[in-house]
């Protein structure tokens, strides 16, 4: 149950501190006083989004805190999600506060250990469920109906099974599913697969291949290149009649008819050193690789390649590869199509048997708490001014769904001469008020709720039916904490502890405050709510008598 509720600059609300009875808490105020703002509050502490207008002040963060007395009950069901989230747990206290930045930017912590909004949820579903006045809608929603059959038949094990089996065998489905259409597609192109397969074959390329032979291009054309430089400095040096060499051996001649002996040995010795340089370069041109038909084989290949490529839209030999590899495998698997589709379509079927017995056995269990609640539901109710209330759940199995195989329906008829009808299509507000006040009677003892809040649960219904509403909350509060915010002096008066919100205004802000009522202060509330003047003598009588019940 919540023991302490703390808010501090949210809203309008500056500062309050409130210490809440273990049993039946009462909050009143006029219309627009921040009863909301309270609820707003304990929405945060229930992982709910902020934003920036949360804090009223903008230059300081806004803080709520709640603590939470645990019982055993709540403590068990508790210990496990505090242990995933790896959160302090002394199995006795919860400690839950939100911090909210003027910027908006969010802090949740549990226990003084920082932890997720996800953790918030799932905590907060365990400690407090907060009853407001659009849920009543949710009484005809098939979605909510179900999940009241399942909480109150305690389906949750079961359910996570299903859900594992169904996923499993959807999962099942589009894999056989797939497989199907690409083998059907993989038949229809079979022939230009297998053709394009066959000029892979032919090709027959290796990784990396056409950077090799580019490589190797790039060498025989150097090498060709420098394979005529050679020879064209050879020729010069000593070949036809005007090789440097033939030109030193005229001058030496030349220089032989002279006395000038000094000169004709010098030329000698650069004879000498022309030939051997000669013969030096004739040597190296002897040993070049001048193969142009080579270069010619290499282009070739390479523009087979580069023409593959371009055909597969891919930029490398692997590419080409991987190509080959994936027509080899579908081709290869269509060989064996049949087995396989086999194997896939009795992997579903297997699955879906499964999932056929647990909805079955979800369908008897639904059904059985259908019926049971469709009389807790008449029972609870009848006090509440309903003792010609019908009603019939319906549980109708069909197809496999995400949830089972049934559809739910719950029927209601308010008077004796009215036939059974879909919730919510005939009743009014007040009978609206009054089933979902005795549905939330049933489930909160049936699955150990700690703490229920009810926001103006009571809206639409007055006199000696709004007393028999404050009876079965004050009832409940023996086996939980009950917190209701109401307009009714009939309930409020039921309440261990009674809280009023209300505004004051300064001369530049509105605040609102909460203030917990004496014998006196609720007299004169009660007054207030029943005649609009707390000093009302026949008021003051009136809520007297209230107070005395």
């Amino acid at each position: 149950m919540i023991a302490r509720l703390r808010i501090s600059n949210y809203a309008l609300i500056r500062e309050i501190s409130l210490d809440f009875h273990p049993h039946f808490n009462i909050i009143t105020g006029e219309t627009g006083a921040g009863k909301s703002i309270i609820l707003g509050a304990l929405g945060l502490l229930q992982g709910k989004r902020s934003d920036s207008r949360s804090p009223g002040d903008k230059t300081r963060k806004s803080v709520v805190e709640a603590t939470f007395n645990l019982d055993e009950t709540s403590a068990a069901a508790l210990s496990r999600i505090f242990e995933n989230e790896n959160l302090p747990f002394d199995g006795t206290e919860c400690v839950i506060r939100r911090e909210i930045a003027p910027s908006g930017r969010s802090r949740a912590t549990v226990n003084g250990t920082p932890a997720t909004l996800q953790a918030l949820r799932d905590i907060s579903a365990v400690l407090i469920d907060i009853h407001s006045q659009h849920k009543n809608l949710m009484l005809s929603d098939a979605t909510f109906q179900l999940e009241v059959i399942d909480s109150l038949g305690d389906n949750r094990s079961l359910l996570d099974e299903y859900h594992a089996v169904y996923a499993q065998y959807r999962s099942a489905l589009r894999t056989f599913a797939d497989a199907r259409d690409t083998i059907d597609a993989t038949r229809n192109d079979a022939d230009f697969m297998q053709y394009q397969l066959d000029k892979l074959d032919e090709l027959n390329v290796l990784p990396g291949e056409d950077a090799d032979l580019e490589k190797q291009r790039e060498e025989i054309a150097r090498a060709l290149s420098d394979g005529r430089a050679i020879v064209e400095a050879s020729t010069s040096l000593s070949s036809g009649d005007n090789s440097a060499v033939e030109s030193v051996d005229k001058a030496i001649d030349a220089l032989s008819r002279t006395d000038n002996t000094a000169l004709s040995e010098r030329l000698e010795s650069v004879r000498i050193e022309l030939a051997d340089i000669a013969d030096a370069i004739e040597r190296q041109a002897s040993g070049l690789r001048r193969d142009p038909a080579s270069l010619d084989e290499i282009d070739d290949r390479l523009s087979e390649i580069n023409a593959a490529m371009k055909r597969f839209k891919v930029d490398s030999t692997e590419g080409l590869i991987r190509i080959r590899e994936g027509l080899t495998a579908k081709l290869a698997q269509l060989a064996d199509a049949d087995n396989v589709l086999a194997e896939y379509k009795a992997a579903a079927v297997k699955l879906k048997r499964r999932a056929v017995e647990i909805a079955a056995q979800l369908t008897a269990r639904r059904t059985a708490t259908a019926a049971e609640l469709s009389e807790q539901l008449v029972r609870t109710a009848a006090p509440l001014g309903m003792s010609n209330l019908r009603a019939q759940i319906v549980i109708t199995p069909g197809k496999l769904n995400a949830d089972g195989a049934d559809t739910v329906e719950w029927k209601l008829a308010f008077n004796k001469n009215q036939e059974l009808s879909a919730a919510g299509t005939t009743a009014s507000g007040g009978e609206i008020s009054r089933v979902m006040l005795a549905l939330k009677a049933i489930m909160a003892e049936k699955l150990h709720l700690p703490t229920i809040i009810f926001d103006e649960i009571d809206t639409g219904v007055s006199g000696e039916v709004a007393a028999r509403m404050g009876m079965l909350m004050a009832d409940a509060s023996r086996r939980m904490q009950v917190i209701a915010i109401t307009h009714l002096p009939q309930v409020a008066a039921r309440g261990d502890a009674h809280m009023k919100v209300y505004k004051s205004d300064d001369e530049t802000s509105t605040a609102t405050h909460i203030a917990v009522l004496d014998r006196d202060g609720r007299r004169a509330e009660l007054a207030l709510m029943l005649s609009g003047d707390a000093a009302d003598a026949a008021a003051l009588a009136t809520a007297d008598s209230l107070l005395n019940k």
